[in-house]
């Protein structure tokens, strides 16, 4: 079928590889026909990968208010003024949830009811700790809901989930899909505004910036998406581990507790955009125009 033109683009999703977007296209085909035979065998066993990291930090959570229970308790009783039966009450909750919900999504049981569970803790924690307004910890939560999001899609796609979330109308499961991978690939990338605005600006942290800016905008987009997410899974996790090192740091240091908190949150993201680069942009997408026109 020939190419058409999107009304008002100036580029066409067929043949016509004139322009940017023709010239990054074809250099992401290249790219591809490289990575395809390596992506291929691994294929298989992306969305188990994706959906154990995507869960990585309610376990490490869950892990850390066990061990950690007097002096969470403490810091909500006496700086956030939270009753102490409150106080337990939420703790445990959250536990709980963490654990049932994490268990869930390994299983693919009640996915959607999982993903609630999850999501509850997510606000609950920014509410109560009082962080809601704090940027770079609303960016890093709007990324790992948009991975929550794609184990939901990575559910729907499998098992054929029929059933909404309560009180909201019911949509067809082709609907539901598509506009739960838009918001799982928009709300992913969010964490990188976070990087992209944190730190000192040197030549290398520069050049990792805008290279991950345009990918963020090709994942968004879905415009090779797979490709895009792939390298994206590529940055982050380098980073994670160059910043986040943890280990490093002696077991009563306090920069230990921060970091390994914010390492194995990176890793839950790393998770959504495997999950990403698993199944695709999906309807809602260059990707998917492109096959019609």
């Amino acid at each position: 079928m020939p190419s058409s033109p999107i009304d008002g683009g100036g580029f066409s999703f067929g043949h016509d590889n004139s322009g940017v977007l023709g010239s990054v296209k074809t250099k992401a085909e290249q790219l591809e026909n490289i990575i395809n035979p390596v992506s291929n065998t691994l294929r298989p066993y992306l969305p188990s990968i994706g959906r154990m990291l995507v869960i990585l930090t309610f376990l490490e959570d869950s892990l850390r208010l066990l061990t950690q229970w007097n002096q969470q308790a403490f810091y909500l009783r006496n700086y956030r003024h939270v009753p102490y039966i409150f106080v337990a009450v939420f703790l445990l909750s959250n536990i709980c949830s963490m654990l049932v919900g994490s268990a869930l999504i390994m299983l693919q049981k009640h996915v959607m009811f999982a993903v609630c569970l999850l999501l509850a803790v997510v606000v609950g924690q920014a509410l109560i700790y009082g962080l809601i307004f704090d940027l770079s910890f609303l960016s890093r939560n709007l990324s790992l809901v948009g991975g929550l999001v794609m184990v939901l899609s990575d559910s729907v796609m499998r098992n054929n989930v029929s059933r909404g979330f309560p009180g909201l109308p019911e949509l067809e499961e082709k609907d539901r899909k598509r506009y739960y991978q838009l918001a799982g690939r928009i709300m992913l990338v969010f964490l990188f505004i976070t990087f992209l605005f944190s730190g000192q600006w040197t030549i290398p942290r520069l050049v990792v910036s805008v290279l991950s800016l345009a990918l963020c905008l090709m994942v968004v987009l879905g415009f090779k998406t797979k490709l895009s997410a792939a390298f994206l899974v590529f940055i982050l996790t380098i980073y994670n581990f160059s910043a986040n090192h943890f280990w490093t740091y002696a077991t009563t240091s306090a920069r230990r507790d921060f970091l390994r908190y914010e390492f194995f949150q990176t890793m839950s993201i790393v998770g959504g955009l495997i999950l990403v680069a698993s199944s695709g942009a999906g309807a809602i997408s260059f990707d998917e125009k492109k096959k019609v026109y």
